[in-house]
């Protein structure tokens, strides 16, 4: 029924035979289709009037309408076709395959595309359930159909249509479709658009129609439902009135299958093992009686039990015993099966149902408090069936007064039965309060196990109670009796040990989660061999055990034997035992933490003295380091008794001091051992050769980080350190670094050989103080030494330098006594000489001396002759000064009459610039002048072009006026004419009389404007005689006119050669000043360095005259000073005398 979408390619026309369609009025045709519709009610009727309405205007071959069904397969349900056509309701009834046909190829078709899943039910109504309006098809053939759609089309005799989508509410609901059978054909925009509207008014009808029957049906379920509530009401009274549930459940059955109409309604009860059976049946005549099967037939329960939880929910566990009542019991309220054959039972649960003959079934549970109590179902045996909802609650709700009743009659039982069992508690409560205050009040864990034990004996009327603990470390598996009260002739449990291998394993971890055995038979109670045996020594036949607990550990258990016979235990017997167990555990936990309390204070004690040892060994320890020090004793002594208090303290079985060679490689230097373990200093133990060690340098000691082991065989060492350490007789250690500095210098190590051991933080706290007190020492001690030595050092150097200076300070004293005439100015003395340094120093003064004497031996002799060149020298220096002084003054004259002859020069160098400016200005007006005379040329030329054209123009106005004037008397006859015409018309109007009237206005009018037309005239034609008059008095000037600009332009050119003449006259006068102001300039710049030269001259003489007198100052100052000089080296003695 889909075809392939419509494309740009489909509308293009066929010319096989197809002949045009009209243009259709779709708005009249959509209007009376749309009022034919609206007035037909049913259905059917809307269809095929609508088919055969759409097939007569579009005049095509078939019109036809197909419905979806909910699994979106469909059939068609309006046909409308021509005679010669075959209808497709009876083709499709007749050939269903058809149908199928449709379904395989529609979807693959419609798309184009190759699609797998080809059903409209797999796809929902394909694309056009996707919001797609309509499909068109213009020539099947042409369209790239597959065979097997081809083939269906064949089938429907069609070779074009048109198909479009009906909704409903935007769900498909079908498609309306019109073919063409005979012929291909295009079909046209509106025949499109028309079937797309009236596939929407068929949407509307059957949307009206829907709520049509909604409306009837709902009021027809609301008077079923009435009825149904009346009943129940009916039914809901006589269950709450009746005591007697078995008569409440006969008749309540009777009611509801004459109320549901159904063949069967049952109530089924479940025993206390989850077992159960029909109790109450009301079924037709027709039908066995399921109750009388299962009298006759057991094996029905048992087939019933063994498939039904299965096939409801498909559980593997298929028992009802074994799912206490499968998902009822996990508050399910009911199952609904409409069909027993499409539910996917097994078969030996549809054999259960076929034999009492059930093919659809509703179940309900029935519940007794929270409790799962039985079924209510009503059975339909003849067909299947689709139950309603209300059907569903009405059971739901009798299933819940069911409940109701059973909880009542239940509720009376429970009365009657409970004066017994008051009387029964009342007596347990007085025991189980005994009980418990003995245990509170018993000090003796021992003696409150045996007087419990024999007290719950008596009171449960038991064979054995005993109290079983299990070994600490025996992982649940092994155990003995501590206390057991027992019934002579059966044996003692308290002689024997027990040994059950799959108790740890299997049972432990459910007993610490609280599990209680109660075992009624042990023969028949699934246990394993093993068990069964152990019970079977102490002949045990039933027993009920409860776990003894310890803050969540399992401790033991608490143990009730039957021996004489099997026994059921009752819920109160359990809740005894659980209770007299659980004051066994605060029991057990009271004397456990009385036990951890004196465990915690031995303890304390213990870490106590240890941490005062702790406390005086560090004080011995560091007593020992002060007296290392004051008494210069060896570390080694320091080392043994650091180890040995370590090992008295910790009891440890040996501590060692170990120290790295540079290869990081060791040895135990030092050490303390205890018992009978060897010795490992002094013997080739002692040496170690530790791989990771030496190729890590320490490795983790490096880092200055400890290290403890509990156990040498569970921390992963490698086989060759384990051997190491068992040579050693090692089990557990522990160890600390030594650095010496910052450099690791080896290990402190505690070992215990006899037991594995837990090193607590404080024992580690120990040990690597110890280890840094002792680095410490080594350090202290190396630099002991150190200062030791230089110390003495520092002594001998000091006894040199001392007898060094002594030796310096008579060497000294002596020189100084040998110079001391040279203080005095004697230059003459000599310092003693020695091998010593001394003797180098007195050297040096001589040496110093001599320099001297020799230095004022010359001092004395320049002195004198500077003396006497001073005096002479300054004689002529005055006189050069006097010289020089005259010439500067000379000089100065010279300089004032040079400075005279500048200015002259600067004179006639300015007027000579003044005349130079002033020709050139002349200059400059003269070419402007020419300038202007030929610009003046240049505008009389273009005054007398701009003359003589205007001259033509005149003439031409001229010309122009006197034709104005023949135009103006052409207009003045056209005038006088215009003016006889209207005469004439008003005369004939006048002749007209009345009708004449108004044309005899427009005459008049006509008239009037010719009579203004022929005054205009006239004086435009005295204004071109005036015109014409100017024109020639303008034109007769400017002939006069252009005459004398001929003449200026002459005596213009005149003036300009003159001018001319003068600009040439000018610019030689011009280069003559030019050359003038060069040579003034010239002079004048002469002039200027000339007096520049006789200044300088001028200075140098004057300088000349103050440096000579400078100098003799100088010489003056010299002569002095000379003589000073003299005086000064006349104390020296230089000469031997």
């Amino acid at each position: 029924m889909n075809p392939q979408a419509r494309t740009k390619t489909e509308t293009k026309a066929q010319t096989n035979g197809e002949k045009k369609q009209p243009q259709l009025n779709t708005e009249a045709i959509f209007t009376r289709l749309a009022n034919q519709i609206l007035q037909t009610k049913d259905p059917e009727d809307i269809f095929r009037e609508t088919t055969d309405e759409l097939r007569d205007i579009l005049e095509c071959d078939r019109a036809a309408i197909y419905q979806f069904n909910e699994d979106w397969s469909g059939q068609f349900i309006a046909d409308s076709v021509d005679e010669k056509w075959s209808s497709l309701i009876e083709l499709q009834e007749r050939y269903p395959k058809i149908g199928e046909n449709v379904n395989n190829c529609s979807i693959r078709d419609l798309t184009g595309t190759s699609s797998v899943d080809t059903y409209l039910y797999q796809t929902n109504g394909g694309a056009f359930n996707r919001g797609e309006q309509y499909r068109v098809a213009n020539d099947i053939y042409e369209k790239g159909f597959p065979n097997c759609y081809l083939k269906v089309m064949e089938s429907y005799q069609a070779r074009a249509y048109i198909i479009a989508a009906i909704y409903i509410q935007d769900e498909l609901w079908g498609l309306l479709a019109t073919y063409q059978n005979d012929r291909p054909r295009e079909w046209e925009e509106s025949e499109i658009q028309l079937l797309t509207r009236v596939a929407t008014l068929l949407s509307l009808a059957v949307q009206q129609q829907n709520y049509v029957n909604q409306i009837k049906a709902r009021t027809e379920a609301l008077e079923t439902n009435a009825n149904r509530e009346k009943a129940l009401n009916k039914i809901v009274d006589r269950i709450r009135q009746s005591q007697d549930l078995d008569a409440v459940f006969n008749v309540t059955t009777s009611e509801i299958r004459q109320l549901l109409g159904c063949d069967r309604v049952a109530i089924y009860q479940f025993n206390e093992n989850w077992g159960g059976e029909f109790i109450s049946e009301s079924v037709d005549s027709k039908w066995v009686s399921v109750i009388q099967e299962q009298r006759n037939s057991p094996e029905i329960v048992e087939n019933i039990n063994a498939c039904s939880i299965r096939d409801l929910g498909g559980y593997t566990d298929t028992h009802l015993q074994q799912t206490r009542g499968g998902r009822f019991s996990r508050g399910e309220v009911y199952r609904v099966c409409n069909n027993i054959y499409t539910h996917n039972y097994t078969e030996c649960y549809i054999r259960v149902l076929e034999s009492y003959q059930a093919k659809a079934y509703i179940v309900v549970a029935i519940y007794q408090g929270s409790t799962l109590w039985g079924l209510l179902a009503a059975y339909q045996n003849d067909s299947p069936r689709d139950w309603e909802e209300e059907e569903v609650q009405l059971l739901l709700r009798i299933a819940n007064q069911f409940s109701i009743a059973v909880q009542q009659s239940d509720y009376i039982q429970q009365v009657k039965a409970s004066n017994d069992e008051l009387q029964q508690r009342i007596q347990r409560e007085q025991t189980l309060s005994k009980t418990i205050d003995r245990i509170r009040e018993s000090t003796s864990l021992q003696d409150l196990f045996d007087t419990t034990v024999r007290q719950i004996r008596r009171f449960m009327k038991a064979d054995r109670v005993g109290v079983f603990r299990f070994y600490p470390d025996s992982g649940y598996d092994d155990g003995e009796f501590v206390a057991e009260d027992v019934v002579a002739g059966y044996p003692s449990a308290i002689a024997a040990k027990v040994h059950d291998h799959c108790f740890g394993n299997q049972y432990a971890d459910k007993y610490v989660d609280g599990r209680i055995q109660a075992v009624s038979d042990i023969y028949n109670a699934d246990l394993s061999s093993c068990h069964i045996d152990i019970l079977s020594q102490f002949e045990v036949r039933a027993n009920l055990i409860v776990p003894l607990l310890i803050g969540g550990n399992l401790w033991g258990l608490l143990c009730v034997h039957q021996c004489s016979e099997p026994r059921d235990w009752k819920e109160e017997d359990i809740q005894f035992i659980q209770q007299v167990a659980s004051q066994f555990g605060v029991a057990l936990q009271q004397s456990e933490y009385l036990r951890q309390l004196e465990t915690g204070r031995q303890q304390l004690d213990e870490k106590a003295r240890r941490e005062s040892a702790i406390v005086q060994f560090s004080a011995r320890l560091v007593n020992r380091f002060s007296e290392l020090v004051q008494q210069n004793m060896q570390p080694q002594s320091l080392l043994q008794f650091a180890t040995d208090e370590m090992r008295r303290i910790l009891k440890a079985d040996r501590v060692g001091v170990y120290r790295f060679n540079d290869d990081w490689s060791g040895e135990f230097i030092v050490e303390s051992v205890g018992g009978d373990w060897p010795r490992l200093v002094g013997t080739e133990l002692a040496k170690v050769q530790d791989t990771y060690l030496q190729e890590n340098k320490g490795g983790r000691y490096a880092n200055k980080e400890s290290l403890r082991v509990e156990d040498i065989y569970t921390v992963g060492h490698a086989e060759c350190h384990v051997e190491l350490l068992e040579t050693w007789g090692t089990r557990s250690y522990a160890i600390a670094p030594i650095f010496k500095g910052d450099v690791l210098w080896g290990l402190l190590g505690v070992y215990q050989n006899s037991h594995p051991r837990h090193w607590e933080d404080s024992e580690m706290a120990l040990l690597e103080q110890v280890g840094i007190q002792i680095g410490i020492t080594f350090k202290l001690s190396d630099n002991f030494v150190q200062l030791r030595e230089q110390e003495t050092q520092l002594q001998a150097a000091a006894e040199r330098e001392k007898t060094e200076r002594e030796k310096l300070q008579k060497g000294a004293l002596r020189i100084l006594r040998a110079i001391e005439p040279s203080f005095r100015g004697d230059l003459t003395v000599r310092a003693p000489l020695s091998e010593d340094e001394m003797g180098t120093i007195a050297d040096g003064y001589n040496t110093t001396i001599q320099s001297l004497r020799e230095l004022v031996r010359r001092v004395k002799e320049v002195s004198s002759r500077v003396s006497a060149t001073s005096e002479n020298s300054q004689t002529k220096v005055e006189e050069l000064s006097t010289r020089a002084r005259t010439q500067a003054d000379q000089l100065e004259s010279a300089i004032a009459q040079l400075q005279k002859t500048i200015e002259s020069t600067e004179v006639v160098t300015t007027d000579a610039q003044k005349v130079e400016q002033a020709v050139q200005e002349a200059n400059r007006i003269v070419q402007a002048g020419d300038s202007q005379m030929e610009s003046t040329v240049n505008s009389i030329s273009e005054i007398r072009d701009t003359v003589s054209e205007t001259a033509k123009k005149i003439k031409r106005l001229g010309e122009a006026s006197q034709k104005i004037s023949k135009v103006v008397s052409v207009i003045d006859n056209f005038a006088t004419q215009t003016n006889l015409l209207a005469l004439n018309a008003s005369i004939e109007a006048t002749r007209a009389g009345e009708y004449g009237k108004g044309f005899a206005v427009v005459a008049e009018e006509v008239r009037s404007l010719a009579y203004q037309s022929a005054e205009a005239t006239t004086e435009i034609e005295q204004l071109v005689e005036e015109i014409q008059g100017g024109t020639n008095e303008v034109t007769e000037a400017m002939e006069v006119g252009i005459a004398q600009v001929v003449q200026g332009t002459e005596l213009v050119n005149e003036t300009r050669d003159s001018l001319s003449a003068i600009v040439s006259a000018t610019s030689k006068i011009s280069e003559i000043v030019e050359e003038i102001t060069r040579a003034s300039a010239v002079q004048g710049d002469n002039s200027q360095e000339l007096t520049k030269a006789i200044t300088e001259v001028s200075e140098i003489a004057r300088n000349t005259t103050q440096s000579a007198t400078e100098m003799s100052n100088a010489f003056r100052d010299l002569l002095s000073t000379s003589e000073e000089l003299q005086t000064s080296v006349s104390q020296f003695k230089v000469d031997e005398e």
